[in-house]
This record gives structure tokens, C-alpha cells and sequence, in this order.
């Protein structure tokens, strides 16, 4: 590092008064160079070892000492200049003060004619200025009015006078021309959206400024021009939109067709074709709808459906008429299957007329009605049996007794059960008042077990602490309990005992 890193011909200071600065810094630029070697030595170090980091450290705090001194030093001097400056001004400002008055005076006498010849030419400007104001921009004008010579400021304002007319009359021409400009623009902007909307029936898109140039039966021809097209394009559209409704009876694609292009006649014969084979569809597939519940009964479906409407009709009809049979048959056996297992030809039974079915159907519901009464009757019993079961002997022979017996043998088991319930009950109460006290027991014990290994663990951290804490715990620890009597006397050696204990605590805390 230099020393000599300042120059005091840079800033234009005498050598000896810069001398006198640069001693107050030299010491510090000096100390730099050495802590700049020892820093390379710590940027030379393996990084991450204890003693790189305590050697960083310790140049890093002596760089902090230079610079804090170096600041410190800084601050005295430039305070020190910064008030002889101070005080040169205050030198400087005296002279002034004591001159200032006389040199003003001085110099008014001296320039008398002048002022006077001045304050003439400006008072003359600022009449002139008044009358030409209203024909010129005095802001963006810097001619001294004052200074001209009569005549040629009598041909200035005539000038602009003339010019200012002049300037009015062009602006008044500029406005009645650009408001008819605007009133042909908005004609225009009118004419080109409307014609936007009829752009597609014209050959091509005018634009806005042929819209305003051109003329109004320009304008109206080209309007109905394209208000043919698109009433033809409409009704093109409206039939596309009829046609669409049979787009599947058609022999090829829709998009083929030109219907704008077809004569009424042609449109109405072509659409009277589609409209005659959506009804043959819909009529092959009402048919078809009518005879498909029925489809086991016929052999071949096409024929049918080409029958004519009476044919059809007809064979329709012979096919209900067999499925209304068929379906009877399913009711019927519907009806006799829950009292199958009392008929022994079903078959037979379902193509019976209606009164022998009818007398078959009734025995049958007869025959069920019994049926179901003797297992209600066994299900009831087999309830209220089903909580003693334990205590029943013979429980078919119970069940299928007679009413008396019954409830005989109901009432000699309830009383079995109820007796070994009780005894039950009271062997469940003992046991549960056993297995109590052996939880109660266990938890003393357990209690007892976990306060001694507590005390055990804290006596030997006791053991190890300061003889101080362990007075303090001991100390701590001394209780009077269950006096033999509760009166004043047990209260005032409680008192001081509790009075001891405190004097323990204080006399401990002088350790």
C-alpha cells in the first residue's frame, strides 16, 4: 500500500498547510500496511479451521480500531476547518455591510441619466404593449416596444393589425370548412356501417373514405343492390333451415343443395317428398313399435310390415288376443304359486275355466290360512320360550301342548330361570367387589413403588448439589403434623416451628 496516496496539488493546497493534515493520518495508513500482510496470511489459511477463524477475527477487529480512529481523526479536522471557514466568512461579511450602502449610492449618481432614459423607453414599452396585445402573443414576443421610433411602431401595429384580420377571417373560413368536413365524415361513417351489414351481398367492402366521396344514388343503388341479395341469401337460409328438419331423407348431403337458387315450385315439390318420406318412416316405425312386445309370435317381421293398413291391423289384433291369453296364464300361476305344494297338477289348474280355477285358488288360501295360524302359534311360543331355553326340558313337547299345559310349563321355567339369575347376580356382585379391592391394593402399591424411586432419584441428585441447596431441601422437608390435640397450644408450637423454619432458610442463604 502507498503512503503518498493523496496529492495536495489536486486540491490546491500549499504543501505546508497540507503537510500539517497529512500527519494526522499517516499513523493510521501506516498500521494498514501491516494488517494488510497479516491479512494475506489469513486469505493464504485453510478455511474452517479453528485457527483460520480465531486469526480472521483478530485482524478483522484491529482493521475496525484503525478505521473508527481514522473516522474519529477525519471529523476533527474537517470540524476545525469548517469553523475557520466560518470565521472568514464572518471577515468578509463585515466589509460588506460596511460598503454595501455607500457603493449602491454611489453608483445611482453615476448612472442618473441612464435609469431615467431607461425607466422612459419602459413605461413607453408598457403603453404599446397594451395597444398590440390583442394582435400578437406578448409571452412569445421579445421586442422592446419603447425602443422603436415612432414611424416604425405606427407601421408595426398597422402590420399586425392587418395580419390579425386577416388571421380571423382565414380562421372563420377553416371552421365553416372543417364543420362541413365533419358533417360529410359523419355521413360517411354512417354509410360504411350500414353498408357493413350487407358486405357479404356485395362484391366487395368499401372503405371509409369512399363511403363519404361517393354520391346519395350511388349510395341507394348500392343499398338495393344489396338488399336483393339478401333477401335471396334469407330465403335460402329459411329453406335450410326447413330442409334441416329431414336431413335424413335427403339422398345427399345438405350442403349440396343451392336452395336460393331453386323456383318456388321446385322448392315446394322437393320438400313435399321429404315431408311424404318422414311420414312412410314414422309409420314403418309405429309398426314396428306396435309389434315388438309381441315379436315371439311372429315368424318373419318384414312381411308384416309391408302389409297393407287393414292386413296389419287385423294380425295386430289376433296378437293381442294371444298375449292377453298368455299373460292370463302368467297371472293364474302368479296367483297359484305361493299354494303350489297343494296342487298336484298346476298346468292342469291354470287352464281351467274361471270358476274351477277360482274353487282351486280357494281351497288353496284355506289350506294357508291354517298353515300360517299353527306357525304363528309356534313362533309365539318359541319367543317367549327362547329366553329360557336353559331351563326347558322338553321344548317340541312344550311347544305343541295344549293352551293349559303351556303355560304351565312356561311359568315352572320362568320360575327356574328367575332362581339362577339371582344366584348369578349375586356371584357377579361378589366378584366385581373381589376385583376392586385387588385394584385398589394394586394402586397403593404402585403409588408406593413410584414415590420411593422418586425419592431415591431425588436424594441422589440431592447428594450431588451444593450444600447449600441440600440444607434448603432438608430445611424444606421438616413438617409437624397430626398434633394430639387442636388448641392453642398445638397452634403456637406450629407457629414457632413454622418461625424455625424460616430462621433455617436465612441463617442457609449466608452460605
Amino acid at each position: 500500500m502507498e503512503l503518498e496516496t493523496v496529492s495536495a496539488e489536486k486540491f490546491g493546497i500549499e504543501e505546508v498547510k497540507a503537510k500539517q493534515i497529512r500527519e494526522q493520518f499517516e499513523p493510521m495508513l501506516k498500521q494498514m500496511e501491516v494488517l494488510e500482510v497479516e491479512a494475506n496470511k489469513v486469505f493464504q489459511m485453510k478455511k474452517g479451521t479453528p485457527e483460520a477463524e480465531g486469526k480472521a477475527k483478530e485482524v478483522r477487529l484491529k482493521l475496525v480500531k484503525v478505521r473508527t480512529g481514522t473516522a474519529l481523526i477525519h471529523k476533527e479536522q474537517k470540524d476545525f476547518y469548517l469553523k475557520a471557514g466560518r470565521f472568514i466568512d464572518g471577515w468578509k461579511n463585515a466589509q460588506i455591510f460596511a460598503g454595501q450602502g455607500i457603493e449602491e449610492k454611489l453608483l445611482e449618481i453615476e448612472n442618473y441619466t441612464k435609469i431615467k432614459l431607461a425607466e422612459k423607453i419602459e413605461a413607453l414599452n408598457k403603453k404599446r404593449s397594451n395597444q398590440i396585445e390583442k394582435y400578437i402573443n406578448l409571452e412569445q414576443n421579445d421586442l422592446n416596444f419603447g425602443a422603436m421610433q415612432d414611424d416604425v411602431w405606427t407601421a408595426y401595429l398597422e402590420k399586425k393589425k392587418s395580419q390579425y384580420l386577416e388571421l380571423i377571417e382565414a380562421e372563420k373560413e377553416a371552421e365553416l370548412k372543417r364543420k362541413e368536413d365533419e358533417k360529410n365524415a359523419v355521413i360517411g361513417q354512417e354509410r360504411f356501417v350500414e353498408l357493413l351489414e350487407f358486405v357479404v351481398y356485395l362484391k366487395r367492402k368499401y372503405t371509409l373514405t369512399e363511403c363519404t366521396e361517393m354520391t346519395q344514388d350511388q349510395f341507394d343503388l348500392l343499398k338495393v343492390t344489396a338488399l336483393q341479395g339478401k333477401t335471396q341469401d334469407e330465403i335460402g337460409k329459411k329453406r335450410f333451415v326447413e330442409v334441416a328438419n329431414y336431413v335424413n331423407y335427403l339422398a345427399k348431403p345438405i350442403t349440396y343443395y343451392d336452395f336460393k337458387e331453386m323456383t318456388e315450385f321446385h322448392f315446394e315439390n322437393f320438400l313435399s317428398n321429404l315431408i311424404q318420406a318422414e311420414k312412410n318412416q314414422q309409420e314403418l316405425e309405429r309398426r314396428k313399435d306396435l309389434i315388438s312386445p309381441f315379436s315371439r309370435f311372429i315368424s318373419d317381421e318384414n312381411v308384416v310390415l309391408d302389409l297393407d293398413l287393414e292386413g296389419f291391423n287385423q294380425f295386430f289384433t289376433c296378437l293381442v288376443a294371444k298375449d292377453s291369453e298368455e299373460k292370463e296364464i302368467e297371472r293364474r300361476r302368479a296367483l297359484i304359486l305361493p299354494y303350489s305344494r297343494f296342487v298336484n297338477d298346476i298346468e292342469r289348474v291354470l287352464r281351467l275355466d274361471v270358476m274351477g280355477f277360482a274353487e282351486v285358488m280357494a281351497v288353496s288360501v284355506e289350506k294357508d290360512k291354517e298353515e300360517k295360524k299353527i306357525k304363528e302359534k309356534r313362533e309365539d311360543r318359541g319367543k317367549k320360550l327362547s329366553a329360557m331355553l336353559y331351563f326347558i326340558d322338553d321344548y317340541e313337547g312344550l311347544i305343541n301342548s295344549t293352551d293349559k299345559e303351556f303355560k304351565k310349563g312356561l311359568a315352572e321355567a320362568q320360575e327356574r330361570a328367575d332362581k339362577k339369575t339371582e344366584e348369578l347376580r349375586l356371584q357377579a356382585t361378589k366378584e366385581s367387589e373381589d376385583r376392586a379391592e385387588r385394584t385398589r391394593l394394586q394402586g397403593i402399591e404402585n403409588d408406593r413403588s413410584a414415590k420411593e424411586a422418586q425419592d431415591a432419584k431425588n436424594a441422589e441428585k440431592l447428594a450431588k448439589a451444593p450444600v447449600k441447596k441440600q440444607f434448603q431441601a432438608w430445611i424444606k422437608s421438616m413438617t409437624l403434623e397430626n398434633a394430639p390435640v387442636d388448641n392453642e397450644l398445638s397452634s403456637e408450637i406450629l407457629k414457632k416451628f413454622e418461625g424455625f423454619k424460616e430462621w433455617a432458610k436465612k441463617e442457609v442463604e449466608k452460605l
